[in-house]
Formats: structure tokens, C-alpha cells, sequence
């Protein structure tokens, strides 16, 4: 059995993403039900998956840097005027 990835859980679900681990595979996906991607844990790499299909292989690393990126909250980037 695949044991979970205790470090990266903490650290996706400290972020606010939902983490899980379901029929030997690990996942973790945002908590907005309406997001269209998720990261599975599958045959020694994570998989980054969008609207189900997959899309590339992540690192360890790649997956917290990638985490990190999806969880800073967007500013809004409009200009100010006096």
C-alpha cells in the first residue's frame, strides 16, 4: 500500500487544498469545487491532471512550488486614478 505523502499533505492542506488518498493513488486538488485541475500520485510521480486529462509529470519540488503559485491570492492588478 502507498503510504501518504504526510510533508506535502501538510503543506497543501495548510495552503487550503483538500488532500486524500483513494485506491493507492494520493490527491490533492483546490478546495473551489469549480476548479478544473488536481495532482494524483501515480506510479512513482505526480501527475498534473486538467478537466481529467493528464498534462505533464511534476517533481516533489514542482508540485510545492506549483501549490505555492496556486494559493497566493490574486491582487487585483487594475491602475488607480486621481
Amino acid at each position: 500500500m502507498a503510504q501518504a505523502p504526510e510533508k506535502l499533505f501538510q503543506k497543501a492542506s495548510s495552503l487550503g487544498f483538500n488532500c486524500s488518498t483513494q485506491h493507492q493513488e494520493h490527491h490533492i486538488s483546490p478546495a473551489d469545487p469549480a476548479a478544473n485541475w488536481q495532482l494524483i500520485y501515480q506510479a512513482g510521480c505526480w501527475r498534473l491532471l486538467v478537466n481529467g486529462i493528464a498534462q505533464i509529470n511534476l517533481s516533489y519540488s514542482e508540485v510545492t512550488d506549483f501549490l505555492e503559485r496556486r494559493s497566493k491570492p490574486r491582487t487585483d492588478q487594475a491602475l488607480l486614478t486621481i
